[in-house]
């Protein structure tokens, strides 16, 4: 499963391949990390890095057994999560966001 995204939020549907039991390979950015575990359940590339995807896929192409212990590690990950566990770490990511910005807004009022 190849998802470039950089945007992603959390990456459920990065969630749904490894359950569907698809090795993954993503971007190293945004919410990906959450789930793609570079070199046990997929492969991490570059934003924007054409020629690291394309390594990654080759690697998975040309190798039988990596994808599937990807898949197999991938299906174990996915099957370890849960709504509530992924809610949870969604409420943590506001909290800090917003927390960043309560601190920015305090050395702002005073200076």
């Amino acid at each position: 499963f190849l998802f470039p995204s950089s945007t992603e939020t959390y990456g459920n549907v990065i969630l749904e391949a490894m359950a569907s039991g698809l090795p993954t390979v993503a971007c190293k950015k945004g919410g990906i990390f959450e789930n793609v575990i570079d070199g046990y359940n997929g492969f991490l590339c570059g934003e924007k890095d054409t020629e690291d995807f394309y390594k990654a896929v080759e690697k998975l192409i040309l190798n039988e057994d990596l994808r599937k212990a990807f898949a197999k590690n991938g299906l174990r990950h996915a099957k370890g999560k849960s709504w509530d566990r992924i809610f949870d770490k969604l409420m943590e990511s506001y909290e800090e966001v917003i927390e960043e910005c309560e601190v920015r807004e305090r050395k702002i009022i005073s200076t």
